[in-house]
Order: structure tokens, then C-alpha cells, then sequence
């Protein structure tokens, strides 16, 4: 009866063994499943490689009227467009000016305008933003200034998604008059 005890306690230990085993393993497996999972679906842009097959430079068989004709297109997209008055003039400190901002139609980009005094970089206007095709014709600042002329600095901002941060700018210099 001894000798039968000790055979099934020996077979149980090899049984409890042989569950440990596979229960390591497959958690191993699970473990491995999550790490593919995890790489699958949760890796970033950046890992993902160049193609073997891609070549550098222009397609071939292209004319030259066909690659000048791209290359135009993609300094055209580039490109901003600003119009303002480069000389406003004020009344007096409180009264509109003729400002006169415009974003032409034909610009990719939304933009926002502010104005900065040369002399001290104090910020005396502030547009919201200007679409395509919107202009802004008067204007007061946000400043009251007394008459004199200010030189000052009008700065441009491009925005493709005014959600994102602007992705160009343009400065042109403006000299302000405020008469009385």
C-alpha cells in the first residue's frame, strides 16, 4: 500500500510538473501573440521602410515641358501672396485706418496678421484669420496712439489647417500715420 502511495504520489508530481510546463509555455505563447500584436498594430510611422524597388529622380520618359510644368506647380503651392497698404493712415488714435489687407484668391493658404512698432515691438493689431478671397479694408489698433508716423512691422502667418501651426510667414515693413 506504501509503494502504491508513493507511485501515485510520484505520478502526481510529474503530472503537476508536466501542467507547470505547459502552462509556462503557454503563457510564453500569449506573451509572444502580444508582442506581434502589439507591433502590428501599434507601431509608428516612422518604422515603416523605404520600398527596394523606388529610384530617385523623375519618372523616366518625361519632356522637359513636363518637368518644368511640375516643378512650377510646386513653387506655385509654395508661395504666399501679401497685399496690404504700406502706408495706413489714422485719424486719430481710436479711428479706423485703411489698412487694406487682402488674401488674394488665388493663395493656398489662410494667414493671420499682426502689426509690431519698429521701435519697440509693441503689437498694435491683430487680424483673425483671413481665408482666400477675404480681405480687410479698415481697421482700428489695438493700441491708442498719439498722432505721429510709427514705422512698424506687419507679419504674416500662413495656416493649411488653422487647427495646426502655421507653416509660413512674411514680413513687410509699413509705416503708420496717425494724424490727430
Amino acid at each position: 500500500m506504501k509503494e502504491q502511495n508513493a507511485i501515485n504520489g510520484k505520478a502526481q508530481t510529474k503530472s503537476k510538473k508536466r501542467r507547470r510546463i505547459i502552462l509556462f509555455f503557454m503563457l510564453l505563447l500569449l506573451l509572444a501573440a502580444g508582442i506581434i500584436l502589439w507591433w502590428t498594430v501599434f507601431r509608428t510611422p516612422h518604422e515603416i521602410y523605404k520600398d527596394r524597388n523606388a529610384e530617385i529622380g523623375i519618372l523616366p520618359g518625361m519632356t522637359e515641358d513636363q518637368i518644368q510644368d511640375r516643378l512650377n506647380a510646386t513653387v506655385a503651392e509654395g508661395m504666399m501672396n501679401v497685399s496690404m497698404n504700406p502706408n495706413p493712415v489714422f485719424e486719430n488714435g481710436s479711428a479706423q485706418g485703411d489698412l487694406r489687407i487682402e488674401n488674394i484668391e488665388k493663395n493656398h493658404y489662410s494667414y493671420t496678421v499682426t502689426i509690431t512698432k519698429d521701435d519697440n515691438g509693441e503689437e498694435i493689431y491683430q487680424s483673425g484669420l483671413l481665408e482666400p478671397g477675404y480681405y480687410i479694408n479698415e481697421a482700428k489698433l489695438s493700441k491708442n496712439l498719439s498722432a505721429g508716423e510709427y514705422p512698424a512691422t506687419a507679419r504674416f502667418l500662413a495656416y493649411q489647417n488653422p487647427d495646426e501651426a502655421p507653416i509660413g510667414a512674411a514680413v513687410v515693413k509699413i509705416n503708420i500715420t496717425v494724424k490727430n
